[in-house]
This record gives C-alpha cells, sequence and structure tokens, in this order.
C-alpha cells in the first residue's frame, strides 16, 4: 500500500504488511495500529524539530527511511524484529535502532548518530558518506571512527572509499583506537563514487583499524 499524507491520527489498517509513505510529516505514533506491519518505507518526510518520535511495529523486519530532515529529532525503533535497516539522505540527532539488527545500509552526507552500545548481530553493513568536505576535518574523523566502533559486530563490512581516506587523514587519531572488528569475514572498499582513485593504497593505521582484529578477512576493492 502507497499513502501521501498528513494525517495526525494513528494509521489504522491492522492487516497491512507492507506500507509505502511519501510526503509527510512524523509527529504522531502513526503505525501502533498496523500490527502486522513487516515492510515500511517512509520517504521525503520530516519530523519537527526537538520531537522525539517512536516508530512502534511489533512485527517489522525491514524499514527504510529515504530524504528524511530534521536536525534536532530523535527516531526510536521500537521494532523488536526489526532485521534490515535503511537510511538514506536523512538528518537526525540520533537514530535508536533495535539491538537484534542484521543489515543495515547507511548513505548520506555525514556519519549517522546511531544509540550506544546496541549491536551484536550484525552481519551485513554498507556505509556511504557522500559528502565529506576537502580537506578532511578531523571532527569528521572522529564522528566516523564512533560510528565503525558501534557497528564492531559486522561480519560483511562496505565502506566508500571516502570514509578510508578521511580516517587515514589523522593517523594518531587510529593510533589511540584499537580495532573494533572481530569478526569480519569481508571488508569491501567501494570506489564508485571516486573512480580516478581505483586502487590507491590503504595507509597501514587504516588497514590496522579496520582488520588488526580480523586477520583472516578479504579485504575487496570494488571497482567503478
Amino acid at each position: 500500500m502507497q499513502l501521501c499524507t498528513t494525517t495526525k491520527a494513528p494509521l489504522d489498517f491492522p492487516a497491512l504488511t507492507t506500507l509505502r509513505l511519501s510526503k509527510f510529516v512524523l509527529c504522531s505514533d502513526l503505525f501502533s495500529k498496523c500490527v502486522n506491519l513487516k515492510n515500511l518505507t517512509l520517504e521525503y518526510f520530516s519530523v519537527k524539530d526537538g520531537e522525539v518520535f517512536d516508530i512502534i511495529t511489533p512485527l517489522l523486519s525491514s524499514l527504510r527511511l529515504a530524504h528524511g530532515s530534521s536536525c534536532s529529532a530523535v527516531i526510536n525503533l521500537i521494532a523488536p524484529q526489526l532485521e534490515k535497516l535503511t537510511v538514506i539522505c536523512c538528518s537526525f540527532k540520533y537514530l535508536n535502532a533495535p539491538p537484534g539488527l542484521s543489515s543495515l545500509d547507511y548513505w548520506g552526507d555525514l556519519p549517522l548518530n546511531l544509540c550506544k552500545d546496541r549491536f551484536y548481530s550484525l552481519n551485513k553493513v554498507s556505509i556511504c558518506f557522500s559528502c565529506f568536505g576537502l580537506p578532511y576535518k578531523e571532527k569528521d574523523a572522529i564522528k566516523t571512527i564512533n560510528l565503525l566502533q558501534e557497528l564492531h559486530s559486522a561480519r560483511y563490512l562496505t565502506l566508500n572509499v571516502d570514509i578510508v581516506k578521511c580516517i587515514s587523514s589523522f593517523p594518531d587519531l587510529l593510533l589511540h583506537h584499537p580495532s573494533p572488528f572481530s569478526n569480519l569475514i569481508s571488508l569491501t572498499i567501494d570506489y564508485r563514487l571516486n573512480r580516478d582513485e581505483y586502487g590507491e593504497e590503504i595507509s597501514t593505521e587504516a588497514r590496522n583499524f579496520l582488520l588488526e582484529n580480523s586477520p583472516s578477512a578479504a579485504l575487496i576493492m570494488k571497482s567503478p
């Protein structure tokens, strides 16, 4: 089902399993009556600044948030069955996701602010920052390192090359942080947004930070 709405009342579709909602403002609990909802897409939406918004969906397994804007809102995902989370071009103060998440796909301008110490069963993670400014800034490197530390349980990790270059620009920061990844099976460096840089060597400090505790992990360079 697809809706374009400005409703403030909860959506009352108890039999609905799939919903795509676009062009709306998250301003109340919209989903708690959709008790069988399993797949939810929210796109081109906004959240009132300073608000805390709960997405309450007891059976939700897949959530896609795309083009959501708010500088100071907190989004709480109260979805104990959630396995797959996709976030594209969203700006929130914090996104609190459930601990059982197994797949995270994030594409955005800056590191995502996630709740701490929540992810212990991640299988597949893909992170792409699309708008790092040059020269790379230390504050962005710190945010990136903090985010990567929260993703420590990942087994299959994909990072765009800008992430690696940003943290590589501040080797002293990396030296103060042990490698958070001890379960990696593969690390993929994605060059699709940086075609001219394909094949460049990863700095020793960045390689150690990403791979030191997963010495048998495969390192894959994804060509443009």
